[in-house]
This record gives structure tokens, C-alpha cells and sequence, in this order.
């Protein structure tokens, strides 16, 4: 690497990195997690993505945006930002599907607590720049910076500049994505013919550009050989995300960058999920990898995604770990709270309790045991080089009773090595090798 965009931090720079959170309830350390929060704890920084706004649902002024009824009834615990500062935690992404859940209020609420608790974030702002804009921590073996976006939002969550007389729209740092739909020649030569015909009339479904692609109704195709859906890059969010990444290594010695996305790949692959299950997310869409290895070449020292609630693959690009998704670190809506004037649609308050209503719609997810299975990353650099990473597999409780599931906790010797088994396959595809020592994955790079 150049050196403008090298490692710069002092030898033995530890990064430990966790998938989302979003506590079902207070997060004490005890027994069954203390060797889980000791390696948090140990890092020299410690980072997240932060899955939702942490406010107090029974404080007056909250007004819910979108989502459909019952979800805004969501929250994480205003005390989890403290929380989390005891289990070692320095810097969490803030740029979701959820961060704009209880509007711009919400959002500020959250990071000022998360302010309080001396964790910085990164990913919403009051103007795109500003969510754009690097989050610096600083440490005893240099400066970390944190860059955040995601590629799933509300349209209305998105960051917008001031223009004109229009003012500032506070929001997310976004990745606008097109999707194009895959089909063969003959399927792409009769939706053609269809356009054509509209056309003629006088009223076009969209532009039909001569090659293989074209715009009908709405939505994109293009020819291809095997189905499916790719996406389309926005060329302009490219250039600010990663303008914003080359800014924070100027003026950062060590840069993560947080990525959160629900587009995927639109067939499964039930091997890889190690019990069967057909759970969508096997693979990251290339647009992900493409932003991602861009990441890296802007000076990227490590890429944490996050979003699809399962484990992905591990790439090591240019010395630089890539997690495509690390799964989840707190989980599960069971224990979330309801408000009694506001009960969500398909709750029956006559014959179901809150927790029962949660278990019924969580259910699923929680029928893949994927979804309780994840692992803390720990990336260690010597010499300004990756040398090791040691992954630490943790078990969110699928079995447990509803008091201690969501929670992370060791899991058994046998969970841990089918935890591990499965992210060996999962990372087989971009070349990078696991091995197991004891209850541990460690990659080593020379």
C-alpha cells in the first residue's frame, strides 16, 4: 500500500469487531460470557454496529416513522449504551435500516447517549456531509477513525445537503443501489416487444437503450446466463463514501469502515448453513464486495458488514480483513416491551402475552439456529501488517428459556465447532483458509 493509505498505528494493535446490536434487555457480564466480554475488553478499539435507537418509548414527544403497525414499538434499552461501554466497547456504526425507526429525535437522542457513554459513532448527521463525515477514537497506539454507511434505508432516513433554499435533511449515510433483474435472451426480447408496442402509443414504461439491458415498468433487466438479481452501484454515493474514507486515513492512523445491507443474492444455498435451513443469505452481493474491496483500496485497514443477521464470509483483500456479516451479538425481539395504547396488528391481547406475541413473530427467524450462532472478530496487526485473526464463536441461546435467549454467551464445545465448520465453507469462495484450535478460528497470514 502507498503510504498515504498504510497502517500507521504502534506494533501490537489489536481491533475486535461484533456484529448488530440490539439488546433485548439489560446486558450483564457473568460466568457464561466473561471469556466473550474479556476479548472486547483487551482490544485496543472495540466496535459494532448499533441496530436501532436507543430511546424511553414511555417519555412524551417520540413519534414512530413508517415500518407498519407494531414495529415502531421497537427499541433497545436506554441504558444499553453504558452497557456497552462496560463490555469494552469504543465506536459503533449508526447507519441502518433502523437508525431513522423514531425520526431525527430519535436518532440524536441515541447518539447523545451514546456520547454520554464515551462511545463514538458514525453514520447519521444532520446533512449528508456530516453523516458521511469520519468518527475519530483515540487510543494509546494511535488514532482510530470510523466511516459508516449503509445500503438499506427508507428513502426519507437519507442524508440530504442543503441546496438552493432548501434546508439540510438529517439522515443516514447512503448507498444508493439499483436492482437488475437477470433473464435470458428470449425473456428480455418479449419485454422488449412489450415496451415497444406501449410505446407506440404514446406511454413508455421506461427507457429501452440499445444492448442488453432496459427499463420496463419500473424495473431494471438485463441478459444474462444464469437468473437472478445484481445491483447497480450509484456512482456519486461511491465517490462521497469513499472520499470519505481516504479523508479519515489522512487524519486517522487506523480506519474501520461499517457497512449494514439487506440485498442479497436471490437464490440459496442450504449447504452452507450447516442444518439445512434455506436461509437466503449465504453469499454478499458483489456490489458489496465491489465496495468493499474499493474500501480498502482508499485506505481501508479492516471492513465490518452487518445486516443480514447470519454469519458471511471472511475475505482477507490486500493484507485487510473483510467481514461480510459477523451475525448478531444481542438478538431477538422476545423480551421487547409493548405499549399497552399501541398493540401491533395480529396481537391478541385477550389471549396472548407480549413475550408470546414476539416468540410467534420472531419465529422466523428463530427457526434457523444460524440466526443464534456468530462469532467476535480479533484482528491483530504487527508491524503495521495483519498477522492474525482469532474468531470467537458465540452462541445466542436458540434452546435457551425466553429470560436468557438473545444474549450472548460461550457456547458449547460442540456448537462452537459447528459455528466455526460453517464459517470455514462460508469463507472457502474468496481463498481464505481456517483453521480450528480448540474452540477457536485463527487465520495467519505471513
Amino acid at each position: 500500500m502507498t503510504p498515504s493509505i498504510a497502517t500507521n498505528v504502534d506494533d501490537d494493535f489489536t481491533l475486535a469487531a461484533a456484529g448488530d446490536l440490539l439488546a433485548p434487555g439489560a446486558v450483564s457480564v457473568h460466568g457464561r460470557n466473561r471469556d466473550l466480554v474479556r476479548v472486547l475488553r483487551s482490544a485496543d478499539v472495540t466496535m459494532a454496529n448499533f441496530e436501532g435507537p436507543a430511546i424511553d418509548l414511555r417519555a412524551p414527544g417520540h413519534e414512530p416513522v413508517g415500518g407498519g403497525a407494531g414495529w415502531p414499538l421497537v427499541s433497545v434499552p436506554v441504558e444499553l449504551p453504558r452497557f456497552l461501554k462496560d463490555w469494552g466497547f469504543d465506536m459503533v456504526g449508526f447507519a441502518n435500516n433502523h437508525t431513522g425507526d423514531w425520526g431525527p429525535k430519535g436518532a440524536r437522542e441515541t447518539i447523545r447517549l451514546l456520547d454520554a457513554a464515551g462511545i463514538r459513532s458514525a453514520g447519521f448527521g444532520e446533512t449528508r456531509s456530516a453523516a458521511r463525515a469520519p468518527a475519530f477514537f483515540a487510543t494509546p497506539k494511535g488514532r482510530v477513525a470510523l466511516v459508516a454507511f449503509t445500503a438499506t434505508f427508507r428513502e426519507s432516513d437519507a442524508a440530504m445537503d442543503p441546496f438552493g433554499i432548501a434546508p439540510p435533511v438529517p439522515g443516514v449515510s447512503a448507498l444508493h443501489t439499483t436492482p437488475i433483474d437477470i433473464v435470458s435472451r428470449e425473456q428480455f426480447q418479449v419485454l422488449r416487444e412489450i415496451e415497444a408496442q406501449h410505446s407506440a402509443g404514446g406511454y413508455r414504461f421506461g427507457a429501452a437503450p440499445d444492448g442488453d439491458e432496459l427499463r420496463f415498468r419500473g424495473n431494471w433487466f438485463r441478459v444474462g446466463d444464469e437468473p437472478g438479481t445484481v445491483f447497480r452501484i450509484n456512482p456519486d454515493d461511491e465517490i462521497d463514501i469513499l472520499r470519505s474514507i481516504r479523508e479519515a486515513k489522512q487524519r486517522a492512523n487506523f480506519v474501520v469502515v461499517s457497512v449494514h445491507n439487506h440485498e442479497e443474492p436471490s437464490s440459496a444455498d442450504p449447504v452452507l448453513s450447516g442444518d439445512g435451513s434455506a436461509w437466503p443469505s449465504q453469499e454478499p452481493p458483489e456490489f458489496l464486495r465491489t465496495m468493499a474491496r474499493a474500501a480498502i483500496d482508499n485506505g481501508a485497514d479492516a471492513v465490518v458488514g452487518h445486516g443480514p443477521h447470519v454469519l458471511l464470509g471472511i475475505e482477507i483483500y490486500r493484507g485487510r480483513p473483510i467481514f461480510y456479516s459477523l451475525g448478531d451479538l444481542f438478538g431477538g425481539f422476545e423480551q421487547v416491551d409493548l405499549l399497552p395504547d399501541a398493540a401491533p396488528e395480529g396481537f391478541d391481547a385477550k389471549r396472548q402475552t407480549a413475550a408470546e406475541y414476539w416468540e410467534q413473530w420472531w419465529s422466523y427467524y428463530a427457526g434457523d439456529s444460524t440466526v443464534y450462532q456468530s462469532v467476535i472478530a480479533e484482528s491483530r496487526f504487527r508491524d503495521n501488517n495483519l498477522t492474525e485473526l482469532r474468531l470467537h464463536p458465540v452462541d445466542l441461546g436458540q434452546q435457551r428459556r425466553l429470560a436468557d435467549r438473545g444474549f450472548p454467551e460461550t457456547p458449547s464445545p460442540e456448537d462452537a465447532l459447528k459455528i466455526l465448520h460453517r464459517l470455514q465453507r462460508l469463507s472457502e469462495p474468496f481463498g481464505t483458509k481456517i483453521t480450528i484450535e480448540g474452540e477457536t478460528g485463527v487465520i495467519r497470514l505471513p
